[in-house]
């Protein structure tokens, strides 16, 4: 359904269109893109728990592969504060 209006100052045509909004995105599309970046979110943070035991993994490794050459205290510290 279209509705227009005519603006009397610069008479140009201003079109009332309902399932528009501004830059004349439909509100269809603006709804999608919504639910496309929830799902994006969604995506991002349940990898989270994999990402962070991974870090701390890696850390781990590391951490045991340099044991013996650098200080315990260093170490233990560093892997302490690796999130996970």
């Amino acid at each position: 359904m279209d509705f227009s209006l005519m603006d009397q100052r610069s008479e140009t045509t201003m079109t009332l269109d309902p399932t528009t909004e501004n830059d004349g995105k439909s509100i269809h599309s603006v709804i999608g893109s919504e639910q496309l970046r929830c799902a994006q979110i969604n995506q991002i943070y349940s990898q989270t728990l994999l990402g962070g035991f991974a870090a701390f993994l890696g850390s781990a490794v590391l951490a045991a592969s340099l044991w013996n050459s650098i200080g315990h205290i260093l170490l233990i510290a560093w892997i302490s504060f690796t999130p996970l």
